[in-house]
């Protein structure tokens, strides 16, 4: 797997980072906060994105129960019209609906760090546009380079050349919306001291992870069937 060949600083702490995860504030995920967070130690993790779809709610709340056992980065996968932006390092919520060009906007108002999510990927519906990431890509962070959530390898090799080709740091992903997920992937970087640093750490990362199976994502829609089912019987009994 491709990485930038700039040289790590062996006095430098390396760190293992997921870049995507999510938890029971999705709606497609039934993960409990406190058993993510033992999985996540579990696997070794040290920095963990949480990018619940369209709410900052289940990272502040992962950050509030890890404390000084992982490093918890509050994100947001935002739903867009032209698909999915994951913002991170994030204080406020982004508002979905809204363009690629304006939901970066929003992101990079409060110092946020714009990652595109699995750009090319064949099993999904909700994957970023390839005319809004032709528009937008200079104006991103980093792009999703491995997703252990992909169906098909090559999805993650066109999203490696891409970065590639245009300099772009490369993220890493487990995507996790059940607990046997973490773990699955991450980028081994450098320790970081700020969004700055952290941008460049990801250049000098290893990529670490194994695909998924296109199976989880047939767990996941049973997953979002079971919360309906749940929210529909809580109002049945109100």
């Amino acid at each position: 797997m491709w990485h930038d060949a700039g040289v790590a600083d062996p006095e430098r702490k390396r760190l293992r980072i997921d870049m995507h995860t999510h938890s029971e504030y999705s709606p497609d995920s039934r993960t409990p906060l406190t058993e993510q967070l033992k999985a996540l130690l579990a696997a070794k993790i040290d920095v963990v994105c949480a990018t619940d779809h369209n709410t900052i709610e289940g990272g502040l709340r992962l950050q509030e129960i890890a404390r000084d056992q992982l490093r918890v980065i509050v994100g947001e996968e935002v739903s867009s019209r032209d698909g999915e932006i994951i913002g991170l390092f994030l204080e406020k919520p982004i508002p979905r609906d809204l363009s690629a060009e304006e939901t970066i906007a929003r992101i990079k108002e409060q110092g946020g760090v714009v990652s595109v999510p699995h750009p090319f990927s064949r099993n999904r519906l909700y994957h970023i546009r390839r005319s809004a990431l032709e528009r937008v890509w200079q104006q991103i962070d980093c792009i999703e380079i491995f997703n252990a959530r992909e169906a098909f390898a090559a999805d993650n090799r066109r999203a490696e050349a891409f970065a590639k080709e245009r300099n772009i740091p490369g993220a890493v992903a487990s995507d996790a919306h059940r607990v046997s997920e973490i773990g699955r992937a991450w980028l081994e970087i450098d320790d970081f001291a700020d969004k700055a640093s952290f941008i460049a750490s990801l250049r000098t990362g290893q990529v670490n992870g194994r695909l998924t199976g296109s199976a989880i994502h047939l767990a996941t829609r049973y997953d979002v069937f079971r919360k309906w089912l749940g929210r529909r019987r809580t109002k049945s009994r109100a």
